[in-house]
């Protein structure tokens, strides 16, 4: 786990990019930019978890405001149980 800051405006993944990572929301908020819709994520939310069963982002993430996430670096559903085991707060 590594703690990622991001300031407003900053496209910090982008759509098509190869997975490297699941971020969780400490503070701020994202906008996640697919080609169909725009979704608003708060603190809390976890980057990246819809496309964890695919090999890329499927959406464009945009900080809104400055952000702070802490960043797990994911390549399969078996880092689920690392990200999960380290912080339980999250399973929910």
């Amino acid at each position: 786990m590594e703690t990622v800051k991001v300031n407003k405006g900053r496209r910090f993944l982008k759509r098509g990019d190869k997975i490297k990572g699941l971020f969780v929301i400490l503070q701020g908020s994202v906008r996640a930019v697919s080609k169909n819709d725009e979704i608003d994520m708060e603190a809390g939310s976890i980057v990246g978890l819809m496309e964890s069963a695919s090999d890329v982002y499927l959406c464009d993430y945009i900080a809104t405001t400055d952000c702070i996430f802490y960043g797990y670096p994911y390549r399969n559903t078996e880092d689920y149980k690392k990200i999960f085991a380290a912080d339980e707060k999250y399973v929910a």
